[in-house]
């Protein structure tokens, strides 16, 4: 009788050669999941550094008082919602609209029949950062 087997050496290696050839294929279908989730959170990151507060929201005078809190995101505009709506947008890094860190403004929503800011209007504060990331709503307040 004239057996031949292979010796358990090869069968060694030829197991840890198809584990590291399926590692492979593996990272390679998910490498540009993760590359893109990664991405996604590096860009979102800045906005847990930025606090924006509203002191107060006037129906009376159609104004809303908006103080910047400690943080070094790169605040570029200021979103004011009114219900939900996006009632004033404005460049939060140049001019009299400018808020820098630890300082208050006051910004006017524009009066148009349906910008009105009413009593109990739900009033929320959002930033968006250079780069055109919008973060989410920072703070709500109610109208009074």
């Amino acid at each position: 009788m004239n057996k031949k087997a292979i010796s358990g050496v090869v069968v060694a290696i030829l197991l840890l050669l198809i584990a590291v050839i399926a590692v492979s294929i593996f990272w390679f279908a998910l490498r540009t999941t993760i590359e893109e989730s990664a991405e996604g959170v590096g860009k979102g990151k800045e906005c847990i550094t930025l606090s924006l507060k509203i002191e107060s929201a006037n129906s009376v005078t159609n104004k809303v008082k908006v103080k910047r809190e400690v943080g070094v995101a790169p605040l570029d505009k200021v979103k004011i919602l009114v219900n939900g709506a996006e009632a004033l947008l404005v460049d939060a890094i140049t001019g009299e609209d400018e808020i820098k860190e630890l300082e208050t403004n006051e910004y006017t929503i524009p009066i148009t029949p349906t910008d009105l800011l009413a009593a109990n209007d739900k009033v929320e504060v959002a930033g968006i950062l250079e780069g055109e990331i919008t973060c989410p709503v920072s703070d709500t307040a109610t109208a009074a």
